[in-house]
């Protein structure tokens, strides 16, 4: 799929947390380390009865300062206050520490009538694959009843970074289907991915909406407003949902670490404006899954490594019996091809080079071994030779995983299991290589217009390896390493 790379090149430079601007439907205040005002949004007055640019530069008003005093003083601190008086009406207070020391406050209306939700959210088990799959679509069907929302979707980030629909659930207002469609990974550039890791949901309750200045000190640059869910929205994202047909969206992320894994994708054809309460009881329904599935895939892993050893045993003996790995490659080899589910097995090593099945070609195996040089090189995994190494002739070889391993003889030995290509059809929202449309205004690189079902038949792949391909290599380079 080919990407294009001035799309991606403005996507990733959009200072998304540097805006200088807020969505309307809250106000925002920055405070500096020593309390005073440096920021103030330009709506103050409207929502709090405030003049925003005569608090510049003074103390924090006492009703704000009170609350504030219970934030932490380390970056990433956060705070929530249910009830704030305003001259529109109450307000809820969401304050945060940015990486600079201020204390970013977001005052948002919360005076709606709200709905009477269960304390607590449904324990979520999951045990099998097949249960894995079917609570994705309960959380999805949940949160649209929940949130009165046309549309949720649960987003799976894939090794490539495009996204993949695995679950979705219709409202009302709901018009076609997207599951089961892949979304390009600049749908959702890494910028915009890294703000999604550090945020319990980010909440989009008018996408047209005007966004609102934020009023600051003279040499006061913008402020960070990573952790602030009032941050404005970018352009493109702005006219890439207007071209989706999405007038309001939510997005609730599951992570791993660092790592954004999913989303859960909401999305309404009307605006649509949910309260703190009513976000933060959702926000509990996608962590009750996260966990479940952690605990799931943490025990998958546990029982596919400790399989692995097991299976391993017998023929370990037999590579002790016959005195290596070379000696004892004709029983090895079937093993390992049976185990990863490969089309044939290589076994490399100075002067030596042992095959099974399906194998590279002398100039396509020159040029894995070129791509698997070096100490630091331990594992490789490629379901597209002919793009993920460099110089990669046509080969019957499509996909690959590498090991590299020392024996205590100090010989380098590489081992590789090999796929044969297999023609896939993928089902794209759009299609992905559709030339960009250059315009002028704020958005000079357009995103695309249409998300109607497009097909790609993909040529020189082979079967996708598994998800835990990778930690599985790993443990077969102990295994071997023990065996040598």
């Amino acid at each position: 799929m080919t990407t294009h790379r001035g799309f991606l090149a403005q996507c990733e430079h959009e200072l998304l947390h540097l805006s200088g601007a807020i969505q309307p439907h809250g106000a925002l205040l920055a405070v500096a380390a020593d309390g005073r005002v440096t920021h103030a949004s330009d709506n103050l007055g409207t929502l709090l009865g405030l003049d925003p640019q005569s608090l510049l530069g003074e103390a924090l008003p006492a009703p704000l300062a009170t609350p504030l005093g219970r934030l932490g003083q380390l970056p990433g601190a956060r705070l929530f206050v249910p009830l704030v008086e305003g001259v529109a009406g109450d307000f809820a207070l969401l304050a945060s520490r940015n990486a600079a020391g201020q204390a970013v406050i977001e005052l948002l209306p919360d005076n709606e009538e709200e709905m009477l939700l269960d304390d607590v959210s449904p324990l979520v088990h999951i045990g099998s694959r097949e249960e894995l799959m079917m609570q994705r679509q309960s959380l999805v069907e949940r949160i649209v009843e929940l949130s009165g929302f046309d549309r949720v979707l649960f987003y799976r980030f894939l090794p490539s970074g495009d996204g993949e629909v695995l679950a979705e659930a219709l409202g009302a207002g709901a018009q076609g289907r997207y599951l089961g469609l892949r979304f390009p990974a600049s749908d959702i550039p890494g910028i915009a991915r890294a703000l999604y890791v550090k945020n319990p949901w980010r909440s989009i309750p008018d996408a047209a909406a005007v966004s609102v200045p934020l009023l600051g000190l003279d040499d006061a640059p913008p402020p960070d407003l990573t952790l602030a869910d009032l941050r404005s929205l970018s352009p493109m994202h702005q006219l890439y949902l207007h071209n989706m047909g999405v007038a309001s969206a939510i997005s609730f992320p599951l992570t791993i670490g660092d790592e954004l894994t999913a989303l859960i994708s909401c999305h309404a054809v009307r605006p649509r404006r949910l309260p703190l309460s009513r976000l933060n009881r959702l926000s509990q329904e996608v962590e009750s899954f996260a966990l479940a599935e952690k605990t799931y895939r943490t025990r998958t892993r546990q029982n596919m490594l400790d399989g692995l050893e097991r299976h391993f045993n017998g023929v370990r003996r037999q590579v002790t019996r016959q005195g290596g790995l070379r000696q004892a490659w004709s029983l090895l080899s079937p093993w390992l091809m049976t185990e990863f589910d490969a089309d044939g097995a290589m076994l490399c090593g100075e002067g030596t080079v042992l095959r099974e099945g399906l194998s590279l070609e002398p100039e396509a195996l020159d040029a894995v071994e070129r791509w698997c040089e070096g100490e630091e090189v331990v594992t490789r995994i490629s379901d597209h030779l002919l793009a993920d190494c460099p110089e990669m002739p046509l080969s019957e070889v499509a996909g690959l995983l590498a090991i590299s391993l020392l024996t205590p003889s100090g010989e380098r030995l590489r081992c590789y299991l090999c796929r044969e290509e297999e023609a896939q059809e993928v089902a794209w929202g759009g299609n992905p290589d559709k030339p960009v449309e250059f315009q002028s205004g704020p958005v000079p690189i357009a995103p695309r217009r249409s998300f109607e079902t497009w097909l790609e038949t993909r040529l020189g792949y082979s079967r996708p390896w598994p998800e835990q391909a990778r930690l599985k290599l790993l443990k077969l380079r102990q295994l071997l390493q023990e065996a040598t």
